[in-house]
């Protein structure tokens, strides 16, 4: 397999985009601008009543497996060698939270997929990092210990996904938790 670079932009990691677009920050603050904000659909009337917008901006990452190791060594590395890495480098990146989903095969999601007609899934799992905001992120992996980490984790990543692996960042907005209601109506 050639080398590459985990989501890679303009032939660097994705973390030099975050390191690039932080210098493009500094130039659009000097000329009064910055991270452009999504908008708040909070204000929207039609939005659910329940729905809050939570704090922090969460990185969301979708991980296909490496198409030439098992789909049991893929979720092990990922699960213990690749998630004690990030565990080591949290702090040098302001990581507040970091979650692994591991796919479960399943004949109702297969079939859920397929009633919808929609494509078939080539991911094995999601991660999830969550950050005080996109600044505080790009911020972090702008340090030297910052650029330092992402070096690891992209040399780690080669071990076990491949270049299909996608990323979006979010705002989260709770529209309903069962537990949440559920302790409501008990207090």
């Amino acid at each position: 397999m050639p080398p590459r670079h985990v989501l890679s932009v303009e032939g660097g990691g994705f973390w030099s985009a975050a390191s690039h677009a932080s210098r493009l920050l500094a130039q659009a603050s000097d000329a009064g601008g910055g991270i452009s904000q999504a908008p708040d659909w909070m204000d929207d009337p039609e939005a659910p009543p329940s729905a809050r917008l939570l704090p922090r901006i969460k990185l969301i990452v979708l991980i296909p497996r490496r198409q030439d190791i098992s789909v049991d060594y893929f979720h092990r590395y990922w699960l213990v060698n690749h998630a004690a890495l990030a565990l080591s480098v949290a702090d040098d990146v302001n990581l507040l939270r970091y979650t692994q989903s591991h796919q479960v095969p399943s004949e109702v999601a297969a079939g859920f997929t397929e009633s919808r007609e929609w494509s078939s899934n080539i991911f094995e799992g999601v991660t999830e990092g969550w950050w005080e905001s996109e600044q505080a992120m790009i911020d972090a992996f702008s340090t030297q210990a910052g650029e330092r980490a992402n070096e690891l984790l992209v040399e780690d990543e080669l071990k076990f996904c491949d270049n299909r692996t996608m990323a979006i960042i979010t705002r989260e907005y709770l529209i309903y938790d069962r537990e949440e209601s559920e302790g409501a109506l008990q207090a």
